[in-house]
């Protein structure tokens, strides 16, 4: 059979309309077969690639989006009989960490207490010149959690989490329940947009490019697929938050000292000072 542009475009309506699929899931595919000819066309075994004018990306759908309450997500963790489950939820929505390849992956040397900060290794964006490697602040609603799973952790553990590594667990149908047993209805995406609102959160406080940093994507990403989840957000916490920046740009043009200036830093982002 000769593929041409017509009979492309034909494939591509089967796949929204006969066969039901997602727009998303049909953009995919049709990705998949551009870069497939793509490969054909180099080595010349075709003239011209028929999917070349098939465009397209793949994008969440705004439907899915939910804005996760922190008041919410302590009531679930509350409700949690396990510690390593209250850490996992707590790290997806204050950490910002993707469930569950990035927790898994962490080990207590990634944890350094002392600091109040740990190292997130990602296996989604490993090709990228950080490796994929990021380092985020342990947020003081972590601080707790992470104390309470180092005790409990057996001696000579290496992971910081040691029952989710069966491929075979179902993440999202027990975190239902536990949404459930708080006494709340289960959100669509439920790992995913815990990740989506602490993104929603930081950009209320922070730069884009130290959002962008603690979750592992660049500036672009996070604006177009995190923060588009939020709800109506109050512009007061952003002037806040600009008070408190100028006031550190001004100690450090009087040259009122290193301490000061990460005092100030440490009341910004809400993190405790040693």
């Amino acid at each position: 059979m000769r593929h041409t542009h017509d009979t492309a475009q034909r494939n591509q309506r089967a796949m929204l309309h006969a066969r039901g699929m997602a727009r998303a899931t049909a953009v995919k595919w049709c990705k998949i077969a551009r870069q497939f000819f793509d490969v054909a066309k180099r080595r010349r075994l075709i003239d011209e690639n028929p999917c070349q004018h098939i465009k397209g990306a793949v994008k969440g759908r705004a439907e899915n989006r939910v804005y996760v309450k922190a008041e919410d997500v302590l009531r679930i963790i509350e409700s949690v009989p396990d510690i390593q489950w209250k850490l996992l939820i707590a790290l997806a929505r204050f950490g910002g960490l993707r469930i569950l390849s990035e927790a898994v992956a962490m080990t207590w040397m990634d944890v350094d207490f002392e600091r109040q900060r740990f190292i997130v290794r990602a296996s989604k964006t490993e090709h990228h010149e950080d490796g994929g490697v990021r380092v985020v602040p342990m947020f003081p609603e972590l601080q707790g959690l992470f104390h309470a799973a180092f005790d409990a952790a057996e001696p000579g553990a290496v992971h910081v989490f040691t029952r989710f590594h069966d491929s075979a667990q179902n993440m999202r149908t027990q975190f239902c329940r536990y949404i459930e047993r708080a006494g709340l209805k289960p959100w669509l995406k439920p790992w995913q947009n815990l990740r989506a609102s602490r993104a929603t959160d930081l950009a209320d406080v922070f730069p884009s490019h130290v959002c962008a940093k603690w979750l592992g994507h660049t500036s672009g990403n996070r604006r177009r697929s995190q923060s588009s989840n939020c709800l109506p957000r109050c512009r007061g916490r952003r002037r806040h938050a600009g008070d408190r920046l100028r006031a550190l740009r001004r100690a450090r043009s009087q040259g009122r000292g290193r301490r000061h200036a990460q005092r100030l830093i440490a009341f910004i982002s809400g993190l405790r000072l040693r």
